[in-house]
């Protein structure tokens, strides 16, 4: 949800009410992180930052990097507990190695492949 923030969430109270009922009614029914935060200026920044717990490195993102298997992310702790752990992503995995990197980080990673073509909605219809 690229460029999702707290500001469209009732729950932080940023929000005129109604704007995000689905999303706000998963903070009673889930594991609900209110201060996990990215810095950055892209998003493969935030998910350098919030999958591997640092803040973004300088230069070539690690998401992006060679040799970036393998290394010590939130999915390979969560999925080492035996939580079941995706990456879903209604892009291409391959953009910004983000498929590869994450598929490699003890995530299932679900991209626009993934997703039947006749569950698509056109946006052309919406104009």
């Amino acid at each position: 949800m690229e460029s999702f923030s707290a500001d469209f969430m009732n729950y932080f109270g940023h929000q005129p009410q109604g704007l995000t009922p689905f999303l706000d009614s998963l903070t009673q029914k889930s594991l609900f992180f209110s201060r996990f935060y990215a810095t950055g200026t892209c998003i493969v920044r935030g998910l350098e930052a919030l999958s591997l717990s640092i803040p973004p490195t300088p230069g070539q993102s690690i998401v992006r990097r060679p040799g970036n298997e393998n290394m010590f992310t939130l999915g390979s702790v969560l999925s080492q507990k035996d939580y079941d752990v995706k990456y879903i992503y209604g892009g291409n995995g391959f953009f910004d190695n983000r498929g590869y990197f994450f598929s490699n980080s003890g995530y299932k990673v679900i991209d626009r492949k993934e997703i039947p073509d006749e569950t698509i909605l056109d946006e052309t219809i919406l104009h």
